[in-house]
């Protein structure tokens, strides 16, 4: 039987928007990460709905990926979490992304802003779904 928190990924799943809202704003890294890909905040399409749905269903998918994981690995204290988290991150996520940012040479600061993003919200997601289980039933 699955141990996964549906609750748990629901929430996650609002925290990462949410975070996203605020890591891309101007009080955070909105204007270093628009400078690093070359744009202005004028040329980007806030009404295209594609990239909002493409990161809810990102989030949704990576959310149940590391609930399973965190069965896996039977981690359920605030440490496990965030060995699993940091370990998910430097052996997924920087392989996956650094590359092509390298070879696209897409600006370092860019790299950088969406690596803490990611480096965050990996973390986050780890720990929630580590303390945060669904209990066993009782028979």
């Amino acid at each position: 039987m699955s141990r996964t928190n549906h609750w748990a990924v629901l929430v996650l799943v609002l925290v990462h928007q949410g975070l996203g809202f605020l890591w891309y704003s101007p009080f955070l890294f909105l204007n270093q990460w628009l400078t690093g890909l070359g744009k202005t905040k004028a040329q980007m399409n806030p009404s295209d709905p594609v990239p909002f749905i493409a990161a809810i269903l990102a989030s949704i998918v990576s959310c149940y990926i590391i609930a399973f994981l965190v069965d896996k690995t039977h981690s359920s204290t605030f440490g496990e979490g965030v060995m699993l988290g940091i370990t998910l991150f430097l052996g997924l996520v920087v392989p996956a992304i650094a590359p092509h940012y390298l070879f696209a040479g897409v600006a370092k600061p860019v790299l950088l802003i969406d690596l803490s993003g990611s480096f965050v919200t990996t973390l986050i997601t780890a720990v929630v779904l580590s303390v945060w289980q669904r209990k066993p039933r009782e028979e």
